[in-house]
């Protein structure tokens, strides 16, 4: 009879955490504002996650930096996606260990002449970024002839006008902004300087959606929903 009753007040006690979260407001979280078409389907697997939960998500569109200063504050609740590791930068935030979505880093160039085989080999070269893609920032090589800027326009309009010779980009915002732009002698260099897996972070003071949205994504894995 004991353990049934433990088995009823563990049943209880699920259905009160994930009812107090169901009454709860909106979600906020922080997003791209270049966002590509593979942004777009990570956007779907985290409010299907949310969703699982009883929850809506309300997503709100930054540049990359102030996304990840506004999830740190707490001025939203979390980030679509960043990299493993990202917490030792911005330690108010806290990683699902579930990936979202898994991504080259690449070169970008314009023409046909460059070569390139790893980071090494991008230093005789002037490299973009976006500013607070530290996926890229943080793996160029030291001495590296860097410029950030906070617009993905800008950084592929710098390139064709020759103000920057190479773009370590994200392949999928990388090759949207070749097509977007309808920059016909750009093109994505192979191999990719990295490939990543890309994981949703809540602020720290959300630690209550930890553990629900670990299970929800996990089981979304399972799923085949999670591309």
């Amino acid at each position: 009879m004991r353990s049934k009753n433990n088995r009823l007040g563990v049943a209880v006690g699920v259905l009160l955490v994930l009812g107090g979260l169901s009454q709860a407001q909106p979600v906020t979280i922080a997003i791209p504002d270049d966002s590509s078409t593979s942004d777009e389907r990570s956007v779907e697997v985290i409010k299907e996650a949310y969703r699982r939960l009883g929850l809506t998500v309300e997503f709100l569109q930054f540049p990359v930096k102030r996304a990840n200063v506004a999830a740190n504050t707490g001025a939203v609740d979390g980030v679509l996606y960043r990299r493993e590791g990202f917490e030792r930068e911005y330690p108010n935030l806290v990683r699902i260990p579930v990936a979202v979505k898994r991504d080259d880093i690449v070169a970008v160039a314009h023409g046909t002449t460059v070569e390139i085989s790893g980071w090494d080999s991008l230093l005789p070269y002037t490299v973009g970024c976006l500013l607070g893609f530290d996926s890229a920032i943080q793996n160029l090589a030291a001495g590296q002839r860097a410029v950030t800027v906070n617009s993905a326009d800008k950084l592929y309009a710098m390139l064709e006008v020759g103000r920057i010779d190479i773009i370590a980009d994200a392949r999928t915002r990388a090759l949207q902004m070749i097509e977007a732009l309808d920059l016909k002698d750009v093109r994505v260099l192979e191999p990719p300087l990295l490939s990543v897996s890309l994981y949703h972070y809540v602020n720290a003071r959300r630690r209550d959606l930890i553990p629900p949205l670990t299970r929800a994504l996990a089981d979304m894995a399972e799923e085949g929903l999670i591309p």
